[in-house]
């Protein structure tokens, strides 16, 4: 059986559908009121057709199971994965996926509970670049593959961290703001 909170989740996003249930518009709303539905139940939902074509809302993973709530935020995805940020009381705020069933955190960046507390995620040539904190360099750009994480580089030598952000893709290229210690961003 349903509990209320998935039962009113599904409700939620049918609502919307049934206003204009083939709109690319109406798909699209359905995805953002799933996501922030997920992000307030502390699930993360996919939006499944059901039989009318309507977005019904399903529980996709729950990463931090019990009362507590995952904060699961910042969806991409990338080669098939679904890559997202959320909290979990052993490793804090980190960089998680969902691969071939299976949710999985990518790396343990900042070990602790205080997490590396990912934020900028940007897929650029087949693979994930992201600011992330591992509390000794700061918040410094990084990517993943999903098996392989690294620092890209340490910007801004020492604990202050370059804090980048804007992570932007055009044409070939990977463009963002960070401060080097010397001339701001």
């Amino acid at each position: 059986p349903k509990d209320s909170r998935e039962e009113e989740m599904s409700k939620a996003v049918v609502k919307i559908d049934q206003n204009d249930p083939g709109s690319r518009a109406s798909q699209v709303r359905a995805a953002i009121v799933g996501i922030v539905l997920a992000v307030l139940a502390g699930v993360i939902l996919a939006g499944v057709p059901d039989a009318r074509g309507a977005s019904v809302a399903h529980r996709f993973a729950d990463v931090n199971p019990g009362p507590s709530n995952s904060e699961a935020s910042s969806f991409v995805a990338n080669a098939g994965d679904l890559y997202f940020t959320a909290r979990t009381g052993p490793f804090g705020n980190e960089l998680w996926r969902k691969s071939n069933g299976q949710n999985q955190i990518v790396a343990d960046i900042h070990p602790g509970k205080s997490g590396s507390n990912p934020t900028q995620l940007t897929v650029y040539a087949g693979e994930l670049y992201f600011a992330a904190d591992d509390g000794t360099n700061g918040r410094e750009l990084w990517r993943t593959d999903g098996e392989t994480t690294t620092m890209v580089a340490d910007i801004d030598g020492g604990p202050q961290g370059s804090n980048p952000y804007y992570l932007t893709v055009i044409g070939n290229r990977l463009l963002f703001s960070a401060d080097d210690g010397l001339d701001g961003h």
